[in-house]
Parts: structure tokens; C-alpha cells; sequence
């Protein structure tokens, strides 16, 4: 027997065909929402920005750091200190070069005396041999008019030979002892004296080399200005990457910003920045903007991050603000799409 079903008004249940027309229009929607979204994430452009962060400077500005490495001995300048450029801010540890210096200037000074001795020692034998020279040369002068005065007499009878034969045998000596002076090579002290120079002036930039590793043994101030002095203690170590100071002269119109490397790429100068200064970070903060007037090519880093230095302008608006004050900045680095955004880095 079949089943008897009775109705109070509601709608009769879909069948297979109407079932099938609901799937087709909610996959339909689907994609043409999909596109939707799609097309408007593709078109409707977005800002993008590249953090980045540092601090409030001046056009005269200067980082101050080791030439060398060394340990503190001596901190004589603080933050807040008006400097003079040159003006000592920092002292190492020099006892070494100290000693290496007056090592140098006592070996300079010995091979100086030595070369003043020799060179004198020298140029009076060389005064020495030539008036041995000169004056033999005036004895065979002397021997030959001698000899030629004998051969006259001899001729005339008046010499016998015997004495002629001694004249002609004292020219001849003298002849021979002028060779023997004419021969002596004085060449040997000389070359020996070249020697001793090229020691001499070895010494001398030795010299010059200790003077000036005792010189970077003091840190001093690149440019006049005002000091921000880091954290660093009486016998501390220090390495040339480790900036000690900053040296600020004049108003504060310039922004130093760190960009990580993933964006810096992407930075340009004369692209706008959106500043927010430490000094101003309230409920309601100040915020500024400038733009990028320098971007270094060299990649810098401080050991847990890569990053290129950006110099900026920026504009006060009248608002006090102290050099090294920290500054939160975003550059705009340009528009692109919502995809763009979420998809590349």
C-alpha cells in the first residue's frame, strides 16, 4: 500500500533539477565575489611605507669613535660639553706607545750622532787625500823639473851620472806614489755612509709611526659643537665600530634614520617621511614630516640587524627640539595594490 501525505500550505519540497539550479547560481556567485574582490584588491591602490628609526641632528654633525683598539683610561668630556675641534674628549691606555715612542726617538737620536760622525769622519778623509794628492803631484812636478835641470848639467859635464840617475829614480817614486793615492777607492766609506742614511730614515719613520699610534691613543673632537656622549666606563674596551660620541653644531634641521635593509632598496631621495620625535610622543602626538635628501649605499650593521643610513630634512613647525632626540618615521615609498602589499615583502 503507498503512503498517503497531507499538506497545511507549506512549499512542496525542491526537486532534483531545482536543486540543481541553486548549486549552479551559489558556485556562480562565488566566483563572480571572488572576481569582485579580486579586481577591486587589484585596482584600489595603497600607500606603502618603510619603517624606520634614529634620531634629531644638525647639518655640522660628527660621530666620534677609537682609531684603534684600546681600553679607557681617562673620560674627559661628557654630554652637554661645548668642544673646540681637536679638543681632547677621550683617553686610552698608551703606555705601551709611550714606551715605543721613546724607544724610537733614542734609536733616531743614536743613528742621527752616528751619521753626523761618520759623515764628518768622511768628508775629512776625502780633504785628507787630496791634499796627499796635491802634494804629490807637486813633488813629481818638483822631481821632473829636478830631473830636466840634471840632464842639462849631465850634457854639459857638469852632473855626473849617478845623480842623474838618482833624479830619474826619485820621479819615478814620487810618479808611482801619486798612482797609488789616484787608486785608493774611497767609494767603500761612502757606500757605507749611504747605509747608515737609509738606517737613519728607516728609524726616522718608525719614529713617525709611533708618534702617530701614540696620537690616535687620544680621541678628539672631529668638529666644534656640542657633545652626546654614549655609555662607556673607565676601563672599558673599545673597537673602532663603537661609536663613544656625537658632535652636534648648530640647530637641529636634519633627521638620521636607519632603514632595514629589505626596504632600503626601495627608498629614493626626495621621497616624503612621516616623523613622530620621542620629545612629542604624547596621548595626542606631534607628528612632522620631511624629506629624504641622502641615502648611503654602504649596508651597515650593529650585530643583530642590516641597514642603510638615510639623511632627511624635516620641518620644526616651530617646536623645540634637542639633537639626539629619537624619531619613529615611515618613508612613502610608493602606492600598489592591495595583493602587491600582502604578497611581496
Amino acid at each position: 500500500m503507498g503512503s498517503i501525505r497531507t499538506t497545511t500550505g507549506e512549499k512542496p519540497p525542491p526537486t532534483a533539477n531545482e536543486r540543481r539550479n541553486r548549486k549552479w547560481r551559489f558556485g556562480l556567485m562565488t566566483v563572480m565575489l571572488v572576481l569582485l574582490v579580486g579586481v577591486i584588491g587589484q585596482v584600489i591602490p595603497v600607500v606603502r611605507y618603510a619603517p624606520a628609526s634614529g634620531y634629531a641632528t644638525t647639518a655640522g654633525y660628527a660621530e666620534v669613535r677609537a682609531a684603534t683598539t684600546g681600553q679607557i683610561a681617562a673620560i674627559l668630556k661628557t654630554s652637554g660639553d661645548q668642544v673646540e675641534q681637536g679638543e681632547i674628549l677621550l683617553q686610552l691606555d698608551d703606555e705601551a706607545e709611550r714606551a715605543n715612542l721613546a724607544e724610537a726617538e733614542n734609536q733616531v737620536a743614536k743613528s742621527e750622532a752616528e751619521l753626523a760622525f761618520r759623515k764628518a769622519a768622511v768628508a775629512d778623509n776625502e780633504r785628507q787625500h787630496a791634499n796627499r794628492i796635491k802634494a804629490a803631484e807637486m813633488e813629481v812636478t818638483y822631481a821632473g823639473e829636478k830631473l830636466q835641470l840634471t840632464r842639462q848639467l849631465h850634457e854639459r859635464g857638469l852632473a855626473s851620472g849617478r845623480q842623474l840617475s838618482d833624479d830619474q829614480f826619485g820621479l819615478a817614486r814620487f810618479e808611482e806614489a801619486l798612482r797609488a793615492l789616484r787608486e785608493i777607492d774611497l767609494s767603500v766609506e761612502k757606500r757605507q755612509l749611504d747605509v747608515l742614511q737609509r738606517e737613519t730614515e728607516a728609524r726616522r719613520d718608525a719614529l713617525a709611526r709611533a708618534r702617530a699610534a701614540l696620537e690616535q691613543r687620544a680621541i678628539r673632537a672631529p668638529i666644534a659643537g656640542r657633545l652626546v656622549r654614549y655609555t662607556f666606563y673607565v676601563g672599558e674596551l673599545v673597537r673602532p665600530d663603537m661609536v663613544l660620541y656625537e658632535v652636534f653644531d648648530g640647530e637641529v634641521d636634519m633627521l638620521k634614520l636607519l632603514v632595514p635593509e629589505r626596504y632600503a632598496v626601495r627608498v629614493r631621495p626626495g621621497m616624503r617621511v612621516d616623523v613622530q620625535l620621542g620629545t612629542y610622543r604624547t596621548l595626542l602626538p606631534t607628528r612632522f614630516s620631511g624629506t629624504v635628501e641622502i641615502l648611503r649605499d654602504v649596508v651597515e650593521g650593529d650585530g643583530t640587524r642590516n641597514y642603510r643610513v638615510a639623511y632627511c630634512n624635516f620641518n620644526r613647525s616651530g617646536h623645540e627640539v634637542a639633537p639626539g632626540t629619537s624619531a619613529e618615521a615611515r618613508i612613502r615609498i610608493g602606492r600598489s595594490s592591495v595583493w602587491n602589499l600582502l604578497l611581496q615583502p
